[in-house]
């Protein structure tokens, strides 16, 4: 009986090891909307809070109701490639290590703002997307 409880326990580490601890773990979250100087300043922001490192990463922002007149990236991590038009971006990156971030500002270009209830103002909605891993890049 113990022999089985100590195989059961030593089985139940492995599975936590490799399932919870040892992976990577992306998260992010979007940044508030500025105005400056009559532009939607907005971003986003993707972090590895995991143990290990995230390959083959792929962010892309897509469907945006205004157009984006540009957009910077600050990371520390080497970009792949990266793609965008008025309304979509995509980055590729080979890695993501464990602390390590990926930030994307956005600037867009003024339209009319939709204002609900005359209290909350929605100048545009993106849909964020974050793969891991991606099997190949374009």
């Amino acid at each position: 009986i113990l022999a089985a409880a100590i195989c059961v326990l030593a089985f139940g580490v492995v599975i936590f090891w490799n399932e919870y601890w040892n992976v990577p773990r992306l998260v992010y979250g979007v940044l508030p909307t500025y105005v400056v100087k009559e532009q939607h300043v907005n971003g986003l922001v993707v972090e590895n809070r995991g143990h290990k490192t995230a390959h083959k990463v792929l962010i892309r922002v897509t469907d945006l109701d205004q157009p984006i007149e540009s957009y910077t990236i600050k990371t520390n991590e080497q970009i792949t490639a990266k793609e965008g038009d008025e309304h979509n971006i995509a980055i590729w990156l080979d890695r993501i290590v464990p602390g390590a971030s990926v930030t994307l500002a956005t600037w867009l270009r003024p339209l009319q703002v939709v204002t609900l209830f005359a209290s909350m103002a929605v100048p545009w909605a993106a849909y964020w997307r974050i793969c891991c891993p991606r099997e190949s890049y374009p």
